[in-house]
């Protein structure tokens, strides 16, 4: 298989995965993201990781800019490390926090949790300090 455009891995258990130039990248209900030996993969631009129970923000992160280092649009909705501000509003500065470290992380994202990001947020993303998940 040479050319797929779109990979949707709803439930499944998938230790490994090697599909050459795919762009888009969907997987809800899955243990994927944690594998060790899952490939790079340069032409992937879009991922979404909604309802994962991904809880470790710093790890995802890191593997995320390993294995797709061009994304430019992530979803990590109703995921323990995504604080849900659509629920619970008192979790605006955690999302801040949340969305802060990711952008300031992964510098080519152009929109996170079906939000565009702005230059300003880039802006603020730039001046958290390293390990800045704590204060925004």
């Amino acid at each position: 298989m040479d050319v797929l455009d779109t990979l949707i891995l709803d439930k499944n258990d998938i230790k490994s995965l090697k599909v050459p130039k795919l762009q888009i990248v969907f997987s809800r209900l899955t243990r994927i993201f944690f594998c060790q030996k899952y490939p790079v993969m340069t032409s992937v631009t879009c991922v979404s990781l909604n309802n994962n129970k991904i809880d470790d923000l710093e790890a995802i992160v890191s593997q995320l800019s390993s294995f797709f280092p061009n994304v430019e649009v992530l979803s990590m909705l109703f995921n323990p490390c995504c604080p849900n501000i659509y629920v619970d509003p008192s979790a605006e500065d955690a999302y801040l926090r949340y969305r802060y470290y990711i952008i300031k992380t992964l510098k080519k994202l152009t929109a996170l949790d079906s939000l565009t990001i702005t230059p300003q947020e880039k802006k603020n993303a730039d001046r958290v300090k390293k390990g800045g998940l704590d204060k925004v």
